[in-house]
């Protein structure tokens, strides 16, 4: 399970939304992938180098489940428990 924070307040409704879109699953993942292509990751003699089209590839196979989550915290907790035991 993959929970994708949107937004935490107090007394709000909690909603889990499932990402069903694959390409959308992709898309909000491939900004955490590639965190660090503006800041570049580098030592002495190697600069990382960032094949985005690679990460792509690989994200559109993660067939984990991605939810989009906002709300109260407390009751966030617990449908993801709920989510976990089903």
């Amino acid at each position: 399970m993959i929970v994708n924070l949107i937004g935490l307040c107090d007394y709000g409704e909690a909603k889990l939304d499932l990402v069903d879109n694959i390409f959308h699953k992709s898309k909000v993942l491939f900004k955490h992938f590639t965190w660090h292509s503006d800041i570049p990751l580098f030592s002495d003699d190697t600069i990382l180098n960032i094949d985005r089209i690679k990460i792509k590839k690989w994200l559109m196979k993660i067939n984990a489940p991605l939810y989009n989550v906002r709300g109260n915290i407390e009751d966030i907790l617990i449908k993801i428990k709920e989510i976990i035991n089903d």
